[in-house]
C-alpha cells in the first residue's frame, strides 16, 4: 500500500491540505501519514480557531490525534511529531516510509515561496517522490 505524507500545524491552511490529502488517499487507496514539525527548545505557533502555542510534543500529538479522528474513516491514518523544520520533516518521513506523494499547501509568502509557500518550496526542491500542491488560500 502506498503512503501519502501531509504536514499539519492546526492552521486553516494545513487543515485544507490534510483534507486534500485525505481525498487523494481515499481515491488512491493509500495510507495517510500526518506529520507535525516542532522545533526543539522553541515554542511552535499553531492555530485552532485562535492563535496559541504548542509547548511540546504532547500538545502536538493531541493536535495530530484530533486531525486523524476528524479526517479518518475510510483510510488508514498514522501520525508523527518530528523535531525538525517542516519541509525537512516532510521529506524525511517521505524517505523513511518510501512515500508515493507529499501533499503541501499553497500558502503565499515571498520569492519562490511567494508562489508556493515556504514549506512547499522547500519540499519541491528536496522531495524523493511526487509533490501535490493543494490550493489552500482564497
Amino acid at each position: 500500500m502506498s503512503t501519502i505524507i501531509v504536514g499539519h500545524d492546526g492552521s486553516p491552511t494545513s487543515d485544507a491540505a490534510v483534507l486534500e490529502a485525505t481525498r487523494l488517499a481515499e481515491a488512491l487507496r493509500s495510507r495517510l501519514h500526518i506529520v507535525m514539525a516542532v522545533k526543539r527548545g522553541a515554542p511552535t505557533h499553531v492555530f485552532e480557531g485562535e492563535t496559541w502555542t504548542v509547548g511540546g510534543v504532547d500538545d502536538a500529538e493531541r493536535i495530530l490525534a484530533d486531525a486523524a479522528t476528524r479526517y479518518g474513516g475510510n483510510i488508514d491514518i498514522t501520525t508523527k511529531v518530528l523535531m525538525d523544520d517542516p519541509d525537512d520533516a516532510l521529506v524525511a518521513e517521505a524517505e523513511r516510509l518510501d512515500a508515493s506523494m507529499i501533499v503541501v499547501g499553497s500558502k503565499h509568502t515571498q520569492g519562490l515561496a511567494r508562489i508556493l509557500g515556504s514549506v512547499a518550496a522547500g519540499v519541491v526542491h528536496k522531495a524523493p517522490c511526487s509533490v501535490h500542491i493543494a490550493h489552500t488560500t482564497d
